[in-house]
């Protein structure tokens, strides 16, 4: 019996040894499953909001008719610029003021209607009810020098008195700094109120 209890007590350290090797010594397994971190969606750019149609930032283009108030009688649409219309200008009229060095004409015209309503029934004169100018590149705003253009052509100033449902072209000439020209604007200001509307100018270069 005691040689017994001895064997079996030797067997069973053995099992023990060898189980204990084992959790020690032996390969440890490793799972090779590694989670992937949660992709972060892509945020969808929120779209800037268009300037408003006859801002300074988004002139009316040619072409289109524009006012600077939903109220007021006066229409406008604008046609192409001439960013370099000095012999132009100084041929139409020998006493239209000269550019300094560096400046030069900048020409266009508008088609100018006046709405059929009693306020304006003893008429409206545009060169007292609105002013138009070019606003150049630089921020600056350049006035119209009032110059004459050949005949027939009418400088918008001297259009005179127009009764509602009337409709006439006028020219604008300015001048501007040549550098300042490209990508300028039209500005048409009320004079009646605090009011403007910009027209597309010279495209940029």
């Amino acid at each position: 019996m005691k040689t017994h209890s001895l064997a079996t007590a030797a067997a069973f350290t053995t099992v023990t040894l060898a189980l204990s090797g084992c959790a020690v010594n032996g390969p440890v397994a490793v799972s090779s499953h590694v989670a992937s971190p949660s992709a972060t969606p892509t945020p969808t750019p929120t779209p800037a909001p268009q300037a408003a149609l006859g801002s300074r930032a988004n002139p009316f283009p040619v072409g289109t008719p524009g006012k600077y108030d939903p109220a007021s009688v006066w229409t406008f649409t604008g046609q192409a610029t001439n960013p370099d219309a000095t012999a132009e200008v100084i041929a139409g009229n020998q006493f239209n003021q000269s550019p300094l060095a560096g400046q030069t004409y900048v020409k266009t015209k508008f088609t100018i209607s006046l709405a059929n309503t009693p306020e304006v029934a003893n008429g409206a004169d545009p060169g007292s009810s609105f002013r138009i100018a070019y606003v150049g590149n630089d921020g600056n705003t350049y006035q119209d020098q009032g110059c004459t253009p050949a005949s027939p052509e009418v400088n918008y100033g001297s259009l005179g008195t127009m009764y509602g449902g009337a409709t006439a072209t006028g020219v604008v000439c300015v001048i501007v700094p040549a550098t300042a020209i490209p990508g300028g604007t039209w500005s048409i200001n009320s004079q009646v109120k605090q009011a403007v509307a910009f027209f597309a100018g010279a495209p940029a270069s």
